[in-house]
């Protein structure tokens, strides 16, 4: 029986290691995909937060912080930046003057569109290249995995 298990240790093993490698190869083809020129001199939680902003436009440095796990020294630094780029505008909340909100400019808006339409044309090539029923299969079971982890993240957060 343990002779059992170690097999199916090692082949799971095996499994994650080619899904690793995988993985990183889909991500190197859809990496940002932003032409050079745009994204100079911006770092990655740059990009990730002019992404964040995209989603939740309106937040606050604060909650965009949080979400960034980075501190609120750090955070105005890139906002600062992102700002003098002219990727980002603070407005004031209409509800509390006191409190900025973040907002994307027309221009990072723009630069996060061709991203995205680059992005989703690299994944369509790689999907492409499988027939329709194999590419629904990879999606379901990958969508399906995340959700089980999230759900087994939660629960090991909730309980301690």
């Amino acid at each position: 029986m343990d002779q059992h298990h170690a097999g199916d240790a090692s082949e799971s093993e095996q499994l994650a290691i080619r899904l690793l490698r995988t993985l990183d190869a889909l991500f190197h083809l859809i990496r940002y995909r932003i032409p050079h020129t745009k994204v100079e001199g911006l770092t990655i939680k740059q990009l990730h937060a002019l992404r964040l902003l995209h989603e939740k436009p309106g937040i606050s440095q604060k909650e965009l912080a949080e979400r960034l796990q980075i501190t609120p020294a750090a955070i105005s630094t890139a906002v600062r930046q992102l700002e003098r780029a002219k990727l980002v505008n603070r407005q004031s909340d209409p509800k509390d003057a006191r409190q900025m909100q973040l907002f994307l400019s027309q221009q990072a808006q723009d630069m996060l569109e061709e991203a995205h339409a680059l992005r989703c044309g690299a994944m369509r090539t790689v999907l492409d290249a499988l027939p329709p029923d194999e590419q629904e299969i990879i999606v379901s079971s990958l969508e399906r995995a995340l959700v089980a982890t999230s759900s087994q993240r939660a629960g090991k957060t909730d309980t301690g």
